[in-house]
């Protein structure tokens, strides 16, 4: 997000600069006890990815070109399966990274929350589309539960000698559970992307194009110019478009110097109109790509 408005870390967040120093500095892993955040958690991964490049070239090869769809269990003890007695859930590890549960072990068994760590009896599923990623945790009721890629490498982390555990029996439910949820999910993102951003700077050059329109009944190529720039600015446009017209909002530009300063924008960015019609191209459709799933049994 460097370059960006908007902030990576909201006025919540903290982040932990001992151990982004330690990745960056030292080249060395944060311990697993460290009470990463996300930032240095998803560092870590790219660490240990790097690794493998430099250390181990052939294990390397097999990673990149593994297919989507990849699917296995890990034996773990990361919370109480659905079921687990209060003597299970007494010797339940945490998982690493996470603080121990302020909860009695009744508590623990009951169905987690969204906030949550991925848990014993679980299934993680990654799935992608358009250059989004989601990430799921799925139990035997098949209803997923959005969790942060660092939960996920949390709680699939593994030692290269780790053998693989039997899958859950309903894998398939669970999978395409959170599959339906991401696609549900990633259309409705990607419809609200779509939309242009009503702003008071849309706005306000809207009432001026109006008006330019309204002091021009007969003029029909200035009305025919006009309207072209109502469909290029009143569209969607990117980040730097949208604060120029911010300025011209903050200015008070009305009439024939609006007009110029407009045209100008288009002109600069090399702004065209979505199509003769105004009707948007039918975009390509977007694959949702299963990319993996991990059950953690």
């Amino acid at each position: 997000l460097i370059g960006l408005d908007s902030k990576l870390l909201s006025d919540a967040e903290r982040l932990n600069v001992n151990a982004m120093y330690r990745i960056y500095d030292g080249k060395q892993l944060p311990e697993l006890d460290d009470g990463l955040d996300e930032v240095a958690a998803n560092q870590r991964a790219v660490t240990l990815l790097q690794r493998i490049q430099d250390d181990d070239p052939a294990l390397w090869r097999t990673i990149t070109t593994l297919p989507d769809g990849i699917r296995s269990a890990l034996s773990v003890r990361t919370g109480p399966a659905a079921g687990a007695s209060d003597t299970d859930a007494q010797h339940v590890l945490p998982i690493a990274g996470s603080q121990p549960p302020l909860m009695s072990p009744a508590a623990l068994a009951a169905a987690p929350s969204p906030f949550d760590e991925p848990r014993r009896g679980e299934t993680l599923v990654l799935l992608s589309a358009g250059g989004i990623k989601n990430c799921y945790a799925v139990g035997c009721d098949h209803q997923p539960r959005s969790i942060s890629p660092a939960q996920f490498i949390a709680a699939a982390e593994c030692r290269p000698d780790t053998p693989a555990a039997p899958l859950p029996t309903d894998t398939n439910q669970r999978v395409m559970a959170a599959f339906e949820t991401f696609s549900t999910d990633f259309q409705r993102r990607l419809g609200r992307a779509r939309r242009p951003r009503d702003t008071q700077a849309r706005r306000y050059v809207s009432r001026q194009l109006n008006s330019a329109l309204r002091a021009a009944p007969d003029d029909s190529e200035e009305r025919h110019r006009i309207e072209i720039l109502r469909r290029i600015f009143l569209g969607d446009v990117s980040a730097p478009v949208e604060r120029a017209l911010g300025e011209i909002r903050n200015l008070h530009l009305e009439g024939t110097v609006l007009l110029r300063r407009v045209e100008a924008l288009r002109e600069r960015y090399r702004l065209n109109p979505p199509d003769d019609s105004g009707r948007r191209q039918p975009l390509e459709p977007q694959v949702v790509r299963i990319v993996c799933s991990d059950g953690l049994v």
